[in-house]
């Protein structure tokens, strides 16, 4: 994850000059182990979201599995279980019967966050 400072609505060619240099700057300590960022900077934890990112994109550009149960039903990869993210996005490349690219097919799961509050009288 590359952190940019967006501040001074800078354009777009100053934009990537800070993306740039906040790039050189990360590769020019990428030797130094994750644990021991973490034991330094010893940042605030939530059990409540994944502690390496939020967000996850997913894109499947190749043919999709194809298997039998033993049992000889057709199982799916669909999880339909919580959302592991705050947000998840996932396309699937698309193909016609020809093997053309036929457009993207996709889902989003948002995590949903709700408390309990009493009903108003």
């Amino acid at each position: 994850m590359i952190r940019t400072d967006l501040s001074g609505d800078p354009s777009f060619t100053d934009l990537l000059a800070r993306v740039r240099e906040a790039t050189l700057a990360g590769l020019a300590h990428q030797e130094v182990p994750f644990e021991y960022l973490v034991e330094t900077l010893a940042p605030q934890r939530s059990l409540a979201r994944h502690p390496l990112f939020q967000v996850m994109l997913t894109v499947q550009n190749n043919a999709p599995p194809s298997w039998t149960c033993p049992a000889g039903r057709d199982r799916g990869t669909r999880d339909a279980g919580a959302a592991k993210f705050d947000l998840e996005l996932t396309l699937r490349e698309a193909r016609d019967d020809q093997g053309r690219p036929g457009g993207l097919h996709g889902s989003v799961t948002v995590a949903a966050t709700c408390s309990a509050r009493a009903p108003p009288r």
